[in-house]
């Protein structure tokens, strides 16, 4: 109501931006200072020496727990730590028609589709219940060159002949010749591009054919696992949330394959043996139920409603080892970690 005191305060708030040179939070704002080249440097993409571009956003989103973690020197991006096993990150197979190409095995046996055709896959999250998938109820039709001469007068080729004349018009991809061969990808860590209440990073140690939902990769089997008991800690969630992108609607959270090579990791190449022996046991452990939704697992709907008694037993055990032993955090900073998982999903 008063000209002179909205003036007054204007200029107070001014100041307090300009004069803070360290992170800053009251009721009412947060401010990080960040400089000009960090910014840069997080978001510049070495590959393709450009800016790509980054999610600034998460210093005003993201919890206090967040940045002090990621201050611990335990922490590499998961292109980074690959890169030390010469492994890298890639989308799985882009079909064009995955309604069409990706069956159940009971379909398939109906049909009496030629079993030479058909690779055990991987279509969606869905699919999968544990975090290790050694078979699913999926095939993928997958023609590889050489067979496309004894396609006459099968099954496998009645089907895709019908599906060309047929659905033309429904998938682009159709008219083009061969439109059936295409690269087949797959890699024993199946990470989901989507992911909703329930997040689950998935072992693949059959190597089972992988649809363009996931973002993949190989690792030596014990090193895959122990990334993959990293990727399915609570914490890692909370890092997901933060550097996900959440613009798709219905709650979702969408890491694309940059996303995913960016993604802040806790570096297994800096783990000590005796950590990494734990992790192998405890992951062993989680994945013999099928995975719950985020509020199944820690036993709350509301950041209020956390406690640790709740969360669920295999669980904990992991995110000790996780947050405790290797990261050092105290049973309160743990808390925080989960309440803060439980509110951005809530959000």
């Amino acid at each position: 109501t008063n000209e002179n005191e909205r003036w007054k305060a204007i200029d107070e708030l001014i100041k307090l931006i300009e004069n803070t040179n360290e992170y800053y939070e009251n009721e009412k704002l947060r401010i990080y200072p960040k400089r000009q080249q960090e910014l840069w440097n997080e978001g510049y993409n070495k590959e393709e020496e450009t800016y790509a571009g980054s999610k600034w956003g998460k210093y005003l989103r993201a919890s206090n727990i967040y940045f002090k973690v990621l201050t611990s020197g335990k922490f590499s991006t998961l292109s980074e730590i690959l890169s030390n096993f010469n492994g890298k990150l890639e989308l799985g197979i882009a079909t064009g028609a995955n309604e069409l190409l990706f069956i159940s095995s009971e379909l398939a046996k109906k049909m009496n589709l030629e079993e030479e055709f058909l690779s055990s896959a991987i279509e969606s999250p869905h699919d999968c219940t544990n975090i290790f998938v050694k078979e699913t109820n999926k095939k993928i039709i997958m023609i590889r060159k050489e067979l496309i001469k004894k396609l006459e007068n099968t099954q496998v080729g009645k089907y895709l002949k019908s599906l060309k004349e047929e659905r033309e018009n429904d998938f682009e991809v159709l008219k083009k010749p061969h439109w059936f061969i295409f690269k087949p990808i797959t890699g024993n860590l199946a990470m989901p591009r989507i992911l909703f209440e329930r997040i689950c990073i998935f072992y693949n140690p059959n190597k089972l054919l992988l649809s363009k939902q996931f973002v993949t990769c190989t690792l030596p089997d014990d090193d895959a696992k122990a990334l993959s008991a990293i990727l399915n800690s609570t914490l890692s969630w909370l890092i997901m949330e933060i550097e996900g992108r959440k613009a798709l609607g219905l709650g979702s959270l969408n890491l694309e394959l940059l996303d995913w090579k960016k993604l802040h990791v806790i570096d297994i190449g800096k783990l000590s043996q005796s950590n990494k022996q734990a992790l192998l046991q405890k992951i062993e452990s989680i994945s013999m139920r099928p995975i719950g939704t985020i509020f199944e697992e820690i036993g709350a709907n509301t950041p209020e409603e956390v406690s640790l008694e709740k969360i669920k037993t295999d669980r904990r055990e992991l995110d000790k080892i996780v947050m405790g032993e290797i990261l050092g955090l105290n049973e309160e900073e743990q808390l925080e970690v989960y309440r803060a998982v439980i509110d951005l999903v809530k959000s």
